[in-house]
């Protein structure tokens, strides 16, 4: 059965990582700990190594692009395998995921209805490159 590919916390305060680039491409087999792909994150850039085995079906973000923790970055699973619903799963979350950090950055304008979509995206911000919300 295919599954996706989501991009993992590389460290202990990572929330989003770039693509930096591939090492397998699409049809390429994968065993467990073969290293997928380079992510550059706020810190270094890693090494992310598959935790599944198969056939690299699709790779969702290309170089470049970044992604949220949890995110799919591609779908992986056996050659031939039809992953076209896990792809449909994506598109709704993947709008939201756009719109709320532009929310969660808005000033504050005094009325309730705008500190009321700042809680909402309060606990995804980082004010300090620390990330502990200090600055």
């Amino acid at each position: 059965m295919a599954e996706k590919i989501l991009m993992t916390a590389l460290s202990p305060t990572m929330e989003e990582g770039t693509i930096a680039a591939w090492s397998k491409k699409e049809g390429d087999t994968v065993e467990a700990g073969d290293v997928l792909c380079e992510v550059e994150t706020d810190k270094a850039t890693m090494d992310y190594e598959a935790t599944q085995e198969g056939t690299l079906l699709k790779i969702v973000l290309g170089e470049g692009s970044g992604a949220k923790v949890g995110e799919t970055i591609g779908i992986i699973g056996e050659e031939g395998e039809d992953f076209g619903e896990l792809l449909k799963e994506d598109k709704p979350a993947e709008d939201s995921a756009q719109k709320e950090p532009k929310k969660a950055e808005e000033p504050d304008s005094g009325d309730s209805g705008a500190s009321e979509s700042q809680d909402k995206g309060a606990s995804s911000r980082i004010r300090g490159s620390c990330g502990c919300g200090c600055g």
